[in-house]
């Protein structure tokens, strides 16, 4: 068999060709559940899942708000982006009847969790924060990111990195084990972290066992995942909950700066009190003195007055005796 060979830009013309001839992949129906819903002024872009298939669609026409969670039905042509090489269903209208069972399962799991009291056993952090866990993969730019931005105004704060898978499936011994082992070593605070992604990627930190292991923590946890609109169950099980790793380090280095700048507040009214309480005695003590030294004075010059009188007397005595 002969060796055919295309370019890249060759390939993806005729897949595009084969999408644009394929009548059944035209004007159809597509049901799935609402897994991500992005809106645009322009463009709106949701992703359907059913079992564990995702369609990644957009619309350039319909602007109506899919909740996620919902069940829906989108109308539209399946497209390929020769430029990308990527396909998307195109949908030009949408219906939802109903509730799916992955919004139905997390509200199950988190009212199950809430009910046994693990989103209310938070743990203060304590100021100053100067041992942190990063628990957070060891690619990508959140290490980078949080460093930087804890350092940027305090370089003592010392931070151990716990490298761990944060999606896929070792993720969740990965987590759990580094959550075990960081709560064991002593930190002021433990970081669990990962960069944006879908909610696909998000899935672990909704795993049951992860959400028990971060409730479980003595030492205090900030769940720091995905971007500043995700939610996940792991964030309701924290000590506190930051919208991106690196808004994790702002709130750290922000309690940092509270304690430095009590604490220097507090220095300065012990010195001003100092210099107060010691201006006061010593002002005591220099009216003492005065007070002392007059009185010596005014007691030398009664004595000296007395001798004067005594030597007088004295001498006329004598005077007399001689006559």
């Amino acid at each position: 068999m002969r060796d055919r060979t295309l370019t890249v830009s060759q390939l993806n013309r005729y897949i595009k060709g084969v999408f644009e001839d394929e009548i059944v992949l035209h004007d159809l129906n597509v049901e799935g559940e609402v897994y991500e819903f992005k809106q645009t002024p322009a463009t709106v872009f949701v992703t359907l899942k059913e079992s564990d298939s995702l369609l990644h669609c957009v619309s350039f026409d319909c602007f109506q708000k899919l909740d996620v969670g919902d069940k829906v039905s989108l109308f539209g042509s399946a497209a390929f982006y020769e430029r990308n090489g990527k396909m998307s269903f195109v949908y030009r209208s949408a219906r939802a009847f109903g509730k799916g069972r992955l919004n139905a399962e997390y509200n199950a799991l988190k009212n199950k969790l809430e009910n046994e009291g693990l989103f209310s056993n938070k743990k203060d952090i304590k100021s100053p924060v100067t041992d942190i866990a990063l628990i957070t993969s060891e690619t990508g730019a959140v290490i980078h990111d949080f460093i930087k931005t804890i350092h940027r105004k305090r370089k003592f704060t010392n931070i151990t990195v716990y490298p761990s898978e944060v999606q896929g499936k070792r993720a969740e011994a990965d987590l759990t084990a580094n959550l075990h082992a960081a709560d064991g070593n002593g930190h002021d605070v433990i970081v669990i972290a990962r960069g944006g992604g879908g909610s696909d990627d998000l899935d672990i930190f909704n795993n049951e066992n992860m959400v028990r292991a971060v409730a479980a923590c003595k030492t205090p946890v900030i769940s720091a995942v995905g971007h500043e609109t995700d939610f996940t169950l792991c964030d309701f099980a924290a000590s506190l909950r930051a919208g991106t790793p690196s808004m994790a380090g702002e709130i750290i280095s922000r309690k940092n700066e509270e304690f430095f700048e009590k604490f220097f507040d507090a220095v300065y009214r012990l010195d001003s009190n100092v210099n107060r309480v010691f201006a006061y005695k010593l002002n005591g003590l220099k009216n003492s003195s005065a007070d002392v030294s007059y009185k010596s004075i005014a007691n030398f010059e009664r004595f000296a007055t007395s001798v004067k009188v005594l030597s007088y007397r004295l001498s006329n005595k004598r005077d007399k005796c001689l006559e």
